[in-house]
């Protein structure tokens, strides 16, 4: 049985990630669903969302994500809808890590499901707060196991507010193999 918790960014001790500039896409344009990948150790990675995807760099370029990202991060956002964005790895990994943030301003909680090839490893959610500040100060939400049995992790986030949109942003993602 896989041991999977919690963890911070330091502790994720991260030795791949995935990046959003590798798809090809500059900021402000369409990805589609499925997106094929692969981390920067070669790991072959399918996105999926229910809907189109949207390239976004935080506070630059075509149509930025006006976020509280570092400035130049390169993003993902799920565009308009509350769906999961769903990252499926071709090799197991050990821990999966992200800044993520809800587009909707005020509070939100970042949840993040990693499932084995057997079902759910561990579900981890954190509290956060979505505005415009530009600083690097969106959350951390990340997990960690003792062996590389994390096959698929999937992100969303709930506002506080049931009226208000709860399509998100995550920056790269990063990993421990």
């Amino acid at each position: 049985m896989s041991s999977v918790r919690p963890c911070s960014r330091h502790d994720l001790e991260a030795n791949d990630s995935l990046n959003w500039e590798d798809s090809g896409a500059a900021s402000g344009f369409v990805l589609d669903s499925p997106l094929h990948l692969a981390t920067r150790n070669g790991i072959q990675c399918t996105v999926t969302s229910p809907e189109d995807l949207l390239r976004q760099t935080q506070g630059i370029g075509n149509k930025p994500w006006r976020g509280n990202f570092s400035p130049g991060d390169e993003l993902v956002y799920t565009n308009r809808w509350h769906r999961p964005l769903i990252i499926t790895f071709a090799k197991p990994v050990r821990g999966v890590g992200v800044q993520i943030q809800d587009a909707a301003p005020g509070p939100f909680t970042g949840v993040l499901r990693l499932f084995g090839v057997a079902g759910c490893l561990a579900t981890v959610t954190v509290e956060g707060q979505s505005d415009n500040h530009n600083d690097g100060s969106a959350v951390f939400i990340g997990a960690v196991g003792e062996v590389a049995d994390i096959v698929k992790a999937d992100f969303h986030t709930l506002a506080h507010d049931p009226g208000e949109a709860h399509d998100f942003a995550i920056n790269r993602v990063l990993l421990r193999t």
